[in-house]
């Protein structure tokens, strides 16, 4: 059995006198779509029914109301070990970075419309960023802006490439909304086309931010030895 997300509110709004879900959302220090986003979801992220277990006041469904919170953090530890073996069996494709100094050419942020897996055309880019060098691998700074808010059909990226990572990180998306994380990062490496066909890697950072449904990408271009 569950818990709930509209009981759960309404159980919050009871015990604080609370009237609208915008107090809701700001007693718990978070905007009122996330509070719609549990109702349409039916999930309450595991922190707050924690900080409100005193809401439940049958011995019953506080019995079941813990029943759930063990078993979401049995589901977490379970998807930490399986990654955590996955990682073990590939071979090392990443590149060391330095955490709060990340060199990134491009910044890309994309949101998501909706809870469900989505394909990459639906993944919207909200804004981006480029940063001024001497070499847009063959292309105007314009175009290459371009080629970024436009990533998912872009001559810029191999299709087939970028649409399997994509449906790579939107799984792992999904399978966070399901165990209630409100944040993760993912890293990775990924071929870039330039204006004369020829290829250079580049190294990206994604980091997902479940509360905004939304997703900041940095990306460095390891291009130094490939000009031309």
């Amino acid at each position: 059995m569950s818990i709930k997300a509209d009981h759960f509110i309404k159980t919050v709004k009871k015990k604080y006198t609370l009237n609208t879900n915008k107090a809701v959302a700001e007693h718990f220090g978070v905007t009122r779509s996330r509070i719609s986003q549990w109702l349409k979801s039916n999930k309450i992220p595991l922190k707050y029914i924690n900080s409100e277990a005193q809401t439940i006041s049958d011995s019953e469904e506080k019995a079941k109301f813990y029943e759930i919170i063990i078993k979401k953090q049995v589901d977490h530890i379970e998807l930490l070990e399986k990654e955590l073996n996955e990682w073990k069996s590939k071979p090392k494709i990443f590149y060391k970075e330095v955490a709060d100094n990340w060199q990134y050419d491009v910044k890309l942020i994309t949101k998501f419309s909706s809870l469900n897996e989505l394909e990459p055309i639906d993944i919207k880019t909200v804004k981006t960023t480029v940063k001024d060098r001497k070499y847009y691998l063959g292309y105007t700074k314009e175009e290459f802006e371009y080629h970024f808010n436009n990533w998912a059909t872009s001559p810029l990226f191999i299709s087939e490439e970028v649409y399997s990572i994509s449906q790579s990180h939107e799984k792992r998306r999904i399978t966070a909304i399901r165990n209630a994380m409100d944040s993760f990062t993912l890293s990775n490496k990924i071929q870039m086309r330039k204006k004369n066909g020829g290829l250079v890697w580049a190294i990206y950072r994604t980091y997902y931010s479940l509360n905004e449904n939304i997703a900041v990408t940095k990306i460095q271009i390891l291009d130094s030895l490939t000009k031309g």
